[in-house]
Protein backbone atom coordinates (compact mmCIF):
# COMPACT_ATOMS: atom_id res chain seq x y z
CA UNK A 1 0.00 0.00 0.00
CA UNK A 2 2.56 2.30 0.93
CA UNK A 3 4.09 1.99 -2.89
CA UNK A 4 1.08 2.67 -4.26
CA UNK A 5 0.71 5.50 -2.07
CA UNK A 6 3.86 7.02 -3.22
CA UNK A 7 2.95 6.55 -6.79
CA UNK A 8 -0.49 7.91 -6.41
CA UNK A 9 1.14 11.47 -4.71
CA UNK A 10 3.79 11.43 -7.67
CA UNK A 11 1.02 11.78 -10.16
CA UNK A 12 -0.94 14.64 -8.47
CA UNK A 13 2.36 16.01 -8.29
CA UNK A 14 3.36 19.02 -4.71
CA UNK A 15 3.49 22.14 -6.22
CA UNK A 16 5.95 24.10 -4.10
CA UNK A 17 5.04 27.36 -4.76
CA UNK A 18 2.70 29.21 -2.22
CA UNK A 19 0.83 30.68 -4.11
CA UNK A 20 -2.91 30.28 -3.59
CA UNK A 21 -3.57 29.53 -7.10
CA UNK A 22 -1.77 26.48 -7.96
CA UNK A 23 -3.21 23.37 -6.01
CA UNK A 24 -0.93 21.91 -3.58
CA UNK A 25 -0.88 19.26 -0.83
CA UNK A 26 0.63 20.47 2.85
CA UNK A 27 1.56 16.82 3.69
CA UNK A 28 0.75 13.85 3.19
CA UNK A 29 2.31 12.24 6.35
CA UNK A 30 -0.92 11.00 7.54
CA UNK A 31 -2.77 9.97 4.48
CA UNK A 32 -3.45 6.05 4.07
CA UNK A 33 -5.15 3.70 1.71
CA UNK A 34 -6.52 0.62 3.25
CA UNK A 35 -8.44 -2.16 2.45
CA UNK A 36 -12.35 -2.39 2.72
CA UNK A 37 -11.46 -5.73 5.30
CA UNK A 38 -9.50 -3.27 7.54
CA UNK A 39 -12.38 -0.89 8.43
CA UNK A 40 -14.06 -2.28 10.90
CA UNK A 41 -10.46 -2.24 13.36
CA UNK A 42 -9.64 1.29 11.81
CA UNK A 43 -12.93 2.44 13.03
CA UNK A 44 -14.79 1.48 16.46
CA UNK A 45 -14.38 -2.38 17.04
CA UNK A 46 -16.56 -1.89 19.81
CA UNK A 47 -19.69 -0.70 17.90
CA UNK A 48 -19.31 -3.77 15.54
CA UNK A 49 -22.39 -5.62 17.57
CA UNK A 50 -24.41 -2.61 16.34
CA UNK A 51 -23.22 -2.17 13.01
CA UNK A 52 -24.30 -5.56 12.30
CA UNK A 53 -27.68 -4.77 13.71
CA UNK A 54 -27.99 -1.81 11.19
CA UNK A 55 -26.70 -3.95 8.12
CA UNK A 56 -29.71 -6.65 9.24
CA UNK A 57 -32.38 -3.60 9.27
CA UNK A 58 -31.09 -1.95 5.70
CA UNK A 59 -30.79 -5.87 3.73
CA UNK A 60 -34.16 -5.91 2.86
CA UNK A 61 -33.72 -2.61 1.04
CA UNK A 62 -30.79 -3.61 -0.22
CA UNK A 63 -31.92 -7.04 -1.42
CA UNK A 64 -35.17 -5.61 -3.20
CA UNK A 65 -32.68 -2.99 -5.46
CA UNK A 66 -30.61 -5.88 -6.76
CA UNK A 67 -33.47 -7.90 -7.28
CA UNK A 68 -35.24 -5.23 -8.93
CA UNK A 69 -32.46 -4.55 -10.96
CA UNK A 70 -31.41 -8.17 -11.84
CA UNK A 71 -33.66 -8.23 -15.25
CA UNK A 72 -32.47 -5.47 -16.87
CA UNK A 73 -29.05 -6.69 -15.97
CA UNK A 74 -29.61 -10.15 -17.23
CA UNK A 75 -30.82 -8.47 -20.35
CA UNK A 76 -27.76 -5.58 -20.85
CA UNK A 77 -25.60 -8.51 -20.13
CA UNK A 78 -26.91 -10.64 -22.79
CA UNK A 79 -26.76 -7.57 -25.28
CA UNK A 80 -23.35 -7.12 -23.97
CA UNK A 81 -22.01 -11.02 -24.86
CA UNK A 82 -23.85 -10.91 -28.38
CA UNK A 83 -21.47 -8.04 -29.43
CA UNK A 84 -17.97 -8.99 -27.54
CA UNK A 85 -15.21 -12.16 -27.15
CA UNK A 86 -13.19 -13.49 -25.02
CA UNK A 87 -10.89 -10.60 -26.15
CA UNK A 88 -12.93 -8.10 -25.53
CA UNK A 89 -13.19 -8.81 -21.79
CA UNK A 90 -9.76 -9.69 -21.08
CA UNK A 91 -9.02 -6.24 -22.57
CA UNK A 92 -11.40 -4.41 -20.39
CA UNK A 93 -10.93 -2.89 -16.68
CA UNK A 94 -13.50 -0.77 -14.79
CA UNK A 95 -13.35 1.22 -11.53
CA UNK A 96 -16.01 2.36 -9.52
CA UNK A 97 -15.18 4.89 -6.94
CA UNK A 98 -17.33 6.22 -4.29
CA UNK A 99 -17.81 9.23 -2.18
CA UNK A 100 -17.73 8.59 1.10
CA UNK A 101 -18.26 12.08 2.32
CA UNK A 102 -20.63 13.34 5.47
CA UNK A 103 -23.53 14.25 3.37
CA UNK A 104 -24.53 10.54 3.01
CA UNK A 105 -25.82 10.54 6.09
CA UNK A 106 -28.77 12.52 5.11
CA UNK A 107 -31.51 10.61 4.50
CA UNK A 108 -30.93 7.43 2.29
CA UNK A 109 -28.23 8.17 0.48
CA UNK A 110 -25.90 5.80 2.20
CA UNK A 111 -27.85 2.96 1.27
CA UNK A 112 -28.12 4.70 -2.26
CA UNK A 113 -24.78 4.48 -1.99
CA UNK A 114 -24.39 0.88 -1.27
CA UNK A 115 -27.10 -0.67 -3.52
CA UNK A 116 -25.49 0.94 -6.63
CA UNK A 117 -21.90 -0.46 -5.77
CA UNK A 118 -23.98 -3.99 -5.59
CA UNK A 119 -25.68 -3.53 -8.94
CA UNK A 120 -22.28 -1.93 -10.59
CA UNK A 121 -20.71 -4.95 -9.03
CA UNK A 122 -23.01 -7.82 -10.05
CA UNK A 123 -23.96 -6.30 -13.68
CA UNK A 124 -19.65 -6.60 -14.26
CA UNK A 125 -19.24 -9.83 -12.82
CA UNK A 126 -22.25 -11.00 -14.69
CA UNK A 127 -20.31 -9.65 -18.21
CA UNK A 128 -16.89 -11.19 -16.75
CA UNK A 129 -14.99 -8.31 -17.35
CA UNK A 130 -12.58 -7.48 -14.31
CA UNK A 131 -13.04 -4.36 -12.19
CA UNK A 132 -12.41 -2.63 -8.71
CA UNK A 133 -14.46 -1.05 -6.32
CA UNK A 134 -12.92 2.20 -4.21
CA UNK A 135 -13.77 4.55 -1.85
CA UNK A 136 -12.42 7.99 -0.30
CA UNK A 137 -13.10 10.21 2.20
CA UNK A 138 -10.74 11.74 5.45
CA UNK A 139 -10.02 10.35 8.10
CA UNK A 140 -11.10 12.83 10.46
CA UNK A 141 -12.63 16.01 10.73
CA UNK A 142 -11.21 19.62 10.90
CA UNK A 143 -7.95 18.65 9.50
CA UNK A 144 -6.90 16.05 11.66
CA UNK A 145 -3.25 15.30 12.33
CA UNK A 146 -2.40 17.80 8.77
CA UNK A 147 -4.13 20.72 10.24
CA UNK A 148 -2.17 19.81 13.68
CA UNK A 149 1.15 19.95 12.38
CA UNK A 150 0.21 23.15 9.94
CA UNK A 151 -0.44 24.84 13.72
CA UNK A 152 2.34 23.45 15.04
CA UNK A 153 4.51 25.11 12.40
CA UNK A 154 3.07 28.24 12.75
CA UNK A 155 0.52 28.80 9.90
CA UNK A 156 2.02 28.94 6.93
CA UNK A 157 -0.36 30.69 4.55
CA UNK A 158 -1.97 29.14 1.33
CA UNK A 159 -1.10 25.70 2.89
CA UNK A 160 -3.37 23.97 0.10
CA UNK A 161 -5.01 20.75 0.91
CA UNK A 162 -5.17 20.52 4.87
CA UNK A 163 -6.59 17.03 5.81
CA UNK A 164 -5.60 13.33 6.43
CA UNK A 165 -6.94 11.62 3.51
CA UNK A 166 -8.40 7.91 3.51
CA UNK A 167 -8.63 5.86 0.84
CA UNK A 168 -9.88 2.72 0.60
CA UNK A 169 -9.96 -0.46 -1.53
CA UNK A 170 -12.75 -2.77 -1.52
CA UNK A 171 -11.92 -5.10 -4.39
CA UNK A 172 -9.06 -5.11 -6.47
CA UNK A 173 -9.74 -5.78 -10.31
CA UNK A 174 -7.46 -8.42 -10.01
CA UNK A 175 -9.90 -10.30 -7.42
CA UNK A 176 -11.32 -13.47 -8.55
CA UNK A 177 -14.66 -13.90 -6.67
CA UNK A 178 -18.15 -12.85 -8.45
CA UNK A 179 -20.32 -9.88 -7.23
CA UNK A 180 -19.60 -7.24 -4.89
CA UNK A 181 -17.36 -7.56 -2.12
CA UNK A 182 -18.89 -8.05 1.35
CA UNK A 183 -17.07 -4.91 2.92
CA UNK A 184 -18.52 -2.44 0.61
CA UNK A 185 -21.23 -2.06 3.06
CA UNK A 186 -19.11 0.12 5.58
CA UNK A 187 -20.25 2.55 3.46
CA UNK A 188 -23.81 2.65 6.08
CA UNK A 189 -20.93 2.95 8.63
CA UNK A 190 -21.59 7.09 9.92
CA UNK A 191 -18.20 6.47 11.84
CA UNK A 192 -16.71 6.40 8.26
CA UNK A 193 -18.58 9.27 6.37
CA UNK A 194 -16.54 12.65 6.39
CA UNK A 195 -14.95 15.17 4.16
CA UNK A 196 -14.22 14.42 0.65
CA UNK A 197 -11.21 16.25 -1.79
CA UNK A 198 -12.85 14.59 -4.73
CA UNK A 199 -9.95 15.62 -7.43
CA UNK A 200 -7.12 13.52 -5.46
CA UNK A 201 -9.74 10.75 -5.51
CA UNK A 202 -9.99 10.81 -9.29
CA UNK A 203 -7.10 11.01 -9.83
CA UNK A 204 -5.65 8.44 -7.75
CA UNK A 205 -8.48 5.84 -9.74
CA UNK A 206 -7.42 6.89 -12.80
CA UNK A 207 -3.88 6.55 -11.85
CA UNK A 208 -4.81 2.99 -10.91
CA UNK A 209 -6.64 2.17 -14.18
CA UNK A 210 -3.82 4.08 -16.33
CA UNK A 211 -1.21 1.21 -14.16
CA UNK A 212 -2.99 -2.04 -16.19
CA UNK A 213 -2.10 -3.24 -19.21
CA UNK A 214 -6.22 -3.48 -20.39
CA UNK A 215 -6.62 -1.30 -23.20
CA UNK A 216 -10.43 -0.56 -22.59
CA UNK A 217 -10.93 1.97 -19.11
CA UNK A 218 -13.85 2.64 -17.55
CA UNK A 219 -14.21 5.12 -14.49
CA UNK A 220 -17.44 6.14 -12.82
CA UNK A 221 -17.41 8.39 -9.86
CA UNK A 222 -20.43 8.28 -7.85
CA UNK A 223 -20.65 11.81 -5.69
CA UNK A 224 -23.47 13.33 -3.56
CA UNK A 225 -22.24 16.66 -3.55
CA UNK A 226 -18.84 18.91 -4.31
CA UNK A 227 -15.80 18.66 -2.94
CA UNK A 228 -15.84 19.84 0.46
CA UNK A 229 -12.84 19.78 3.34
CA UNK A 230 -13.66 22.48 5.81
CA UNK A 231 -10.21 22.57 6.91
CA UNK A 232 -9.14 22.82 3.57
CA UNK A 233 -11.58 25.79 2.74
CA UNK A 234 -11.14 27.59 5.76
CA UNK A 235 -7.10 28.20 4.97
CA UNK A 236 -7.72 28.56 1.04
CA UNK A 237 -10.00 30.24 -1.53
CA UNK A 238 -13.12 28.66 -1.89
CA UNK A 239 -13.11 27.80 -5.01
CA UNK A 240 -9.82 25.78 -4.47
CA UNK A 241 -11.24 22.28 -3.82
CA UNK A 242 -13.55 22.60 -7.33
CA UNK A 243 -11.32 24.16 -9.29
CA UNK A 244 -8.74 21.05 -9.13
CA UNK A 245 -11.69 18.65 -9.16
CA UNK A 246 -12.19 20.37 -12.68
CA UNK A 247 -9.16 20.48 -13.93
CA UNK A 248 -8.41 16.88 -12.72
CA UNK A 249 -11.59 15.72 -15.22
CA UNK A 250 -10.34 18.30 -17.84
CA UNK A 251 -7.47 16.15 -17.80
CA UNK A 252 -8.57 13.01 -18.28
CA UNK A 253 -11.08 13.89 -20.67
CA UNK A 254 -8.14 15.34 -22.63
CA UNK A 255 -5.78 12.63 -22.75
CA UNK A 256 -8.79 10.53 -24.20
CA UNK A 257 -7.54 6.98 -22.36
CA UNK A 258 -10.26 6.61 -19.69
CA UNK A 259 -14.23 6.84 -20.33
CA UNK A 260 -15.09 9.16 -17.63
CA UNK A 261 -18.67 9.28 -15.94
CA UNK A 262 -20.35 10.20 -13.34
CA UNK A 263 -23.27 9.18 -11.40
CA UNK A 264 -24.78 11.51 -8.65
CA UNK A 265 -26.91 10.64 -5.73
CA UNK A 266 -29.42 13.37 -5.16
CA UNK A 267 -27.25 15.82 -7.36
CA UNK A 268 -26.66 16.84 -10.64
CA UNK A 269 -23.58 16.08 -11.79
CA UNK A 270 -23.68 17.33 -14.97
CA UNK A 271 -21.46 20.16 -14.07
CA UNK A 272 -18.46 17.97 -13.54
CA UNK A 273 -18.94 14.70 -15.91
CA UNK A 274 -19.96 15.50 -19.52
CA UNK A 275 -21.51 11.74 -19.41
CA UNK A 276 -23.84 12.05 -16.09
CA UNK A 277 -26.61 10.20 -14.42
CA UNK A 278 -28.43 11.54 -11.58
CA UNK A 279 -30.87 9.24 -9.10
CA UNK A 280 -32.68 9.55 -6.51
CA UNK A 281 -34.07 6.31 -3.94
CA UNK A 282 -37.33 6.40 -5.23
CA UNK A 283 -35.78 6.03 -9.09
CA UNK A 284 -35.93 2.56 -11.12
CA UNK A 285 -32.79 0.51 -10.38
CA UNK A 286 -32.80 -0.46 -13.58
CA UNK A 287 -31.90 3.33 -14.67
CA UNK A 288 -28.43 2.42 -13.01
CA UNK A 289 -27.95 -0.79 -14.90
CA UNK A 290 -29.04 0.68 -18.31
CA UNK A 291 -26.16 3.19 -17.80
CA UNK A 292 -23.24 1.49 -16.86
CA UNK A 293 -24.34 -0.83 -19.51
CA UNK A 294 -24.13 2.12 -22.31
CA UNK A 295 -20.65 2.68 -21.16
CA UNK A 296 -19.39 -0.15 -20.65
CA UNK A 297 -20.38 -1.35 -23.98
CA UNK A 298 -18.07 1.45 -25.68
CA UNK A 299 -14.94 1.11 -28.09
CA UNK A 300 -11.81 0.50 -26.68
CA UNK A 301 -10.57 4.30 -25.88
CA UNK A 302 -13.24 7.50 -25.91
CA UNK A 303 -10.42 9.90 -27.13
CA UNK A 304 -9.87 13.45 -26.42
CA UNK A 305 -12.91 14.91 -25.05
CA UNK A 306 -13.04 18.84 -24.41
CA UNK A 307 -15.68 20.42 -22.84
CA UNK A 308 -17.69 23.93 -23.08
CA UNK A 309 -14.94 26.14 -22.03
CA UNK A 310 -15.40 27.79 -18.54
CA UNK A 311 -14.10 30.84 -17.11
CA UNK A 312 -11.53 29.97 -14.79
CA UNK A 313 -11.86 29.77 -10.99
CA UNK A 314 -10.33 32.08 -9.26
CA UNK A 315 -10.89 35.00 -7.19
CA UNK A 316 -11.98 37.47 -9.70
CA UNK A 317 -14.56 34.95 -11.68
CA UNK A 318 -15.79 32.86 -8.45
CA UNK A 319 -16.59 36.01 -6.07
CA UNK A 320 -18.05 38.50 -8.82
CA UNK A 321 -21.32 39.24 -8.41
CA UNK A 322 -23.68 40.43 -11.05
CA UNK A 323 -26.98 42.12 -10.97
CA UNK A 324 -29.74 40.72 -13.18
CA UNK A 325 -31.61 43.00 -15.32
CA UNK A 326 -34.84 41.91 -13.96
CA UNK A 327 -33.90 43.03 -10.35
CA UNK A 328 -32.67 46.46 -12.38
CA UNK A 329 -35.99 46.59 -13.65
CA UNK A 330 -37.78 46.73 -10.08
CA UNK A 331 -35.59 49.19 -8.54
CA UNK A 332 -36.39 51.12 -11.83
CA UNK A 333 -39.98 50.75 -11.27
CA UNK A 334 -40.15 51.23 -7.76
CA UNK A 335 -38.48 54.24 -8.05
CA UNK A 336 -40.68 55.56 -10.59
CA UNK A 337 -43.76 54.62 -8.46
CA UNK A 338 -42.34 56.51 -5.97
CA UNK A 339 -41.74 59.77 -7.97
CA UNK A 340 -45.67 59.34 -9.10
CA UNK A 341 -47.26 59.49 -5.94
CA UNK A 342 -45.37 62.40 -4.51
CA UNK A 343 -45.08 64.49 -8.21
CA UNK A 344 -48.73 63.29 -9.15
CA UNK A 345 -50.91 63.09 -6.48
CA UNK A 346 -54.15 62.77 -7.94
CA UNK A 347 -52.90 59.80 -9.54
CA UNK A 348 -51.16 58.63 -6.45
CA UNK A 349 -53.72 56.57 -5.45
CA UNK A 350 -53.21 54.02 -8.45
CA UNK A 351 -49.78 53.90 -8.06
CA UNK A 352 -49.68 52.81 -3.93
CA UNK A 353 -50.25 49.21 -4.60
CA UNK A 354 -47.53 48.57 -7.67
CA UNK A 355 -45.32 50.61 -5.53
CA UNK A 356 -46.02 48.05 -2.42
CA UNK A 357 -45.40 45.30 -4.46
CA UNK A 358 -42.22 46.14 -6.43
CA UNK A 359 -40.48 46.82 -3.01
CA UNK A 360 -42.07 43.30 -1.52
CA UNK A 361 -39.96 41.75 -4.52
CA UNK A 362 -36.67 43.96 -4.00
CA UNK A 363 -38.02 42.70 -0.30
CA UNK A 364 -37.69 39.33 -1.54
CA UNK A 365 -34.74 39.17 -4.07
CA UNK A 366 -32.73 40.07 -1.15
CA UNK A 367 -33.85 37.69 1.39
CA UNK A 368 -33.08 34.75 -0.93
CA UNK A 369 -29.58 36.55 -1.90
CA UNK A 370 -28.88 36.69 1.88
CA UNK A 371 -29.19 33.07 2.21
CA UNK A 372 -27.38 32.18 -1.47
CA UNK A 373 -24.72 34.64 -0.51
CA UNK A 374 -24.07 33.04 2.84
CA UNK A 375 -24.37 29.54 1.44
CA UNK A 376 -21.72 30.25 -0.96
CA UNK A 377 -19.02 31.30 1.55
CA UNK A 378 -20.24 28.27 3.64
CA UNK A 379 -19.31 25.45 1.31
CA UNK A 380 -22.29 25.35 -1.25
CA UNK A 381 -20.61 26.66 -4.70
CA UNK A 382 -23.54 25.28 -6.60
CA UNK A 383 -25.57 28.20 -5.56
CA UNK A 384 -23.67 30.42 -7.90
CA UNK A 385 -24.49 28.38 -10.63
CA UNK A 386 -28.31 28.11 -10.12
CA UNK A 387 -28.21 31.85 -10.30
CA UNK A 388 -28.76 32.94 -6.28
CA UNK A 389 -26.49 35.46 -6.67
CA UNK A 390 -27.61 37.55 -9.42
CA UNK A 391 -30.67 38.89 -7.10
CA UNK A 392 -32.58 37.48 -9.99
CA UNK A 393 -35.98 37.38 -8.98
CA UNK A 394 -36.61 34.68 -11.57
CA UNK A 395 -34.40 32.33 -10.17
CA UNK A 396 -35.46 32.47 -6.69
CA UNK A 397 -39.41 31.80 -7.61
CA UNK A 398 -41.68 29.36 -6.42
CA UNK A 399 -44.62 30.99 -8.58
CA UNK A 400 -46.69 29.78 -5.53
CA UNK A 401 -45.18 30.23 -2.58
CA UNK A 402 -42.69 33.34 -3.28
CA UNK A 403 -44.81 35.07 -5.35
CA UNK A 404 -48.41 34.45 -5.38
CA UNK A 405 -49.26 34.04 -1.89
CA UNK A 406 -47.25 36.71 -0.82
CA UNK A 407 -48.88 39.39 -2.84
CA UNK A 408 -52.26 38.43 -2.27
CA UNK A 409 -51.59 38.82 1.83
CA UNK A 410 -50.41 42.35 0.52
CA UNK A 411 -53.54 43.15 -1.45
CA UNK A 412 -55.80 42.58 1.56
CA UNK A 413 -53.24 44.51 4.17
CA UNK A 414 -51.75 42.20 5.65
CA UNK A 415 -48.06 41.33 5.28
CA UNK A 416 -46.11 38.66 3.09
CA UNK A 417 -44.07 36.16 3.82
CA UNK A 418 -41.42 34.56 1.96
CA UNK A 419 -41.63 31.06 0.59
CA UNK A 420 -38.56 29.21 0.44
CA UNK A 421 -37.22 29.68 -3.24
CA UNK A 422 -33.19 29.30 -2.76
CA UNK A 423 -31.98 25.44 -2.31
CA UNK A 424 -28.89 24.64 -0.49
CA UNK A 425 -27.38 21.69 0.09
CA UNK A 426 -27.04 21.71 3.71
CA UNK A 427 -24.68 18.56 3.83
CA UNK A 428 -21.63 20.57 2.38
CA UNK A 429 -22.17 23.11 4.75
CA UNK A 430 -18.75 23.36 7.00
CA UNK A 431 -20.12 22.80 10.29
CA UNK A 432 -23.53 23.98 12.00
CA UNK A 433 -22.75 26.94 12.98
CA UNK A 434 -22.81 27.89 9.18
CA UNK A 435 -26.02 26.08 8.49
CA UNK A 436 -27.55 28.63 11.33
CA UNK A 437 -25.92 31.53 9.31
CA UNK A 438 -27.36 30.26 6.58
CA UNK A 439 -31.07 30.28 8.04
CA UNK A 440 -30.34 33.54 9.58
CA UNK A 441 -28.66 35.54 6.88
CA UNK A 442 -32.50 36.08 4.93
CA UNK A 443 -34.55 37.73 7.59
CA UNK A 444 -30.92 39.68 8.74
CA UNK A 445 -31.30 41.16 4.64
CA UNK A 446 -34.65 42.09 5.20
CA UNK A 447 -33.90 43.90 8.31
CA UNK A 448 -31.59 45.48 6.24
CA UNK A 449 -33.74 46.46 3.23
Amino acid sequence: MFAELAKWWKRIGNPTSASPQAYRVYTTEFDRIIHGDELPALLDPEQEAAFEVKVSEVDPVLSRWRAAAELAAVEEARAYASKHGVDDLNDTVACLLVDHSGSLRVGQRAILATAIAEIVADYWSRIGIRYEILGFTTSSWKGGRSREKWINSGRPPNPGRLCDLLHIVYRTADDQYAGPPPSVRNLIREALTKENIDGEAVAWAAGRLRDRREARKILVVVSDGGSVDDSTLAENPPWYLERHLKNVIASINEAGDIWLVGIGLDYDVSKYYARHLSVASTDEPSRVVRFIAEYTDVPVAPGPLRQSSQPELGDDTRTKLTISGSFLALVAASLSLAAITVKLPEFGRFAVFPFVAAGWLISLCLHEFGHAIVAYRSGDLSVRDKGYLTLDPLRYTNLQFSILWPLVFLAIGGIGLPGGAVYVNMGVLRSPGHRTLVSAAGPSQRSWS
